[in-house]
């Protein structure tokens, strides 16, 4: 029922006559709120965020260029260069550094295929043996930021990873895999992108592919477009300047360089372009239609009114994967000291 609801209030939304946007908000937002009919529900927050992402262009990219090797550490590493390599970078954050057993499941996947997998935490983490089974480094940021700033000390402390032929950057976001990832990473050589996530946005009004699952091929790995984009990535606090400054800049960047984007699920998928958060919303159709390998984590915290959770243990066990990861999951959630 309350997907009905929000369906319905976002359909009212689509009947507000352009002009009145136009009215309302004025200037680049206005033109991108009205494209193509492309209505969006807009916070004041995402305000910010939007007009940053629609005023910035890769030419005018200039702020200084931030290191932060003094705020981060090698924490455990089991090789030497990275030259060639597949790599995976996984942020990963927990208020009382716990590596979580869906985190340890979703890297090993990664592990399997071949790939030399990175935690990079935001907080001290305890190099028990199993972390060290499952990843080939586990590095410490101690410094602000986000995702971005995490996966930004990899490159930092380990500059080879520019030599690597392809890399994947993910976080703890999600549980997976769902579906095997080797169907996804072969599906998307066929379609000869340069980089390309599983999912992608219209939110904020940028086209953007969503960073909890990006991947880079060789091309981009190293050319000195993506070393520029990682060296100009700051210790920003503000979650919202991250989103523009990062992950909404990120796409516009390397499609603006020459560079080809791509996505797993095609956009037509999101039938519905006023939607918000479309990963959420559907969940269980991509599950089933698409055989799409994640689900957020944010759905199963009881947050977001709208989604439909119900019967989830059944759905995801349907694709074989370990429900007693999300119980255990949320259920350490539930106890004061998290």
């Amino acid at each position: 029922m309350k997907v009905v609801i929000r369906r319905i209030i976002l359909s009212i939304i689509g009947w507000i006559p352009k002009k009145y946007i136009r009215m309302c908000f004025g200037g680049a937002i206005a033109n991108v709120l009205i494209d193509d009919s492309k209505l969006l529900q807009l916070t004041k927050d995402r305000f910010y965020g939007c007009y940053q992402a629609v005023n910035t262009h890769p030419m005018t990219y200039s702020k200084d260029d931030s290191n932060i090797v003094d705020s981060a550490s090698i924490l455990y590493q089991s090789f030497q260069r990275l030259d060639g390599e597949k790599v995976v970078l996984l942020a990963h954050w927990d208020p009382i550094g716990i590596v979580d057993d869906y985190v340890l499941y979703y890297a090993a996947s990664f592990k399997e295929m071949g790939f030399t997998v990175f935690l990079c935490s935001a907080h001290n983490v305890k190099l028990t043996s199993q972390i060290k089974d499952t990843f080939d480094c586990v590095l410490w940021r101690k410094c602000d930021g986000y995702d971005f700033t995490s996966w930004k000390a990899a490159f930092d402390l380990l500059p080879t990873l520019y030599l690597a032929s392809q890399i994947t950057i993910t976080n703890d976001s999600i549980f997976a895999p769902l579906h095997p990832l080797n169907d996804v990473y072969s599906e998307m050589r066929k379609g000869g992108s340069d980089f390309w996530g599983l999912s992608f946005s219209e939110e904020r009004c940028v086209p953007h592919i969503q960073s909890y699952f990006v991947v880079f091929n060789e091309n981009v790995v190293k050319s000195q477009f993506f070393k520029l984009f990682w060296d100009k990535i700051d210790t920003q606090a503000d979650k919202q300047k991250v989103i523009a400054q990062n992950e909404l800049f990120l796409t516009q960047w390397l499609t603006g360089c020459g560079f080809t984007a791509g996505a797993y699920v095609p956009h037509t998928f999101f039938n519905n372009p006023m939607i918000l958060g479309p990963i959420y919303l559907y969940w269980k159709e991509l599950i089933r239609d698409y055989n799409f390998p994640a689900v957020k984590r944010h759905i199963f915290l009881n947050q977001l009114w709208w989604i439909d959770t119900a019967g989830w243990r059944e759905e995801l066990q349907k694709t074989g994967y370990p429900a007693n990861f999300i119980e255990s999951y949320l259920h350490r959630r539930e106890k004061p000291s998290d």
